[in-house]
């Protein structure tokens, strides 16, 4: 019952343009997947894909001028990777993966054909969870023709302060 988006651009303080897709009707509203742009980057072009699952998941591809941004809540690797075959510059692909590279899943055996780790994997991002084993959110990169794009720094943030108190 409220635009999740809004909050987090509020809460950020920051100028953004939401992208965001339905995945699933949910109690009165949806669920979805969305990104965050900051309004001085230009959007190219939005692609929103359903993803062939009974969960209500999506695939939300965003095209700026040098690189796509793709936004998932994952249920299927391999169709996320073929769509790497209509894209000629290099891809991010963030989200929620449902799987972990420390748990020899299909998923990430799938991406990482693909796909190289950009994100911070240390610990965990699943909420209460301490052991160093749960970390299901990524950012992912497919290099397109050696854009010479490096990762210098990346780390998960793990709580926020929304309205004076601090959330996991």
């Amino acid at each position: 019952k409220r635009v999740l988006l809004d909050d987090i651009a509020k809460w950020s303080g920051l100028d953004y343009v939401q992208v965001y897709g339905i995945a699933a009707d949910y109690d009165g509203g949806s669920v979805g997947n969305g990104t965050l742009v900051k309004r001085w980057l230009p959007i190219k072009k939005i692609k929103k894909m359903k993803l062939s699952s009974d969960l209500g998941r999506i695939l939300i591809r965003t095209d700026f001028e040098d690189f796509s941004f793709m936004s998932t809540h994952l249920n299927e690797a391999a169709a996320i990777c073929t769509e790497l075959d209509y894209i000629r510059k290099p891809v991010f692909l963030a989200g929620d993966m449902n799987d972990s590279h420390r748990w020899k899943n299909l998923a990430f055996s799938v991406f990482l054909e693909d796909f190289q780790i950009f994100s911070d994997t240390e610990g965990n991002t699943i909420p209460g969870r301490e052991e160093n084993t749960a970390c299901i959110d990524y950012i992912l990169f497919h290099d397109y023709k050696n854009s010479g794009i490096q990762n210098i720094e990346s780390h998960i943030v793990r709580t926020i302060t929304i309205d004076g108190q601090k959330v996991d």
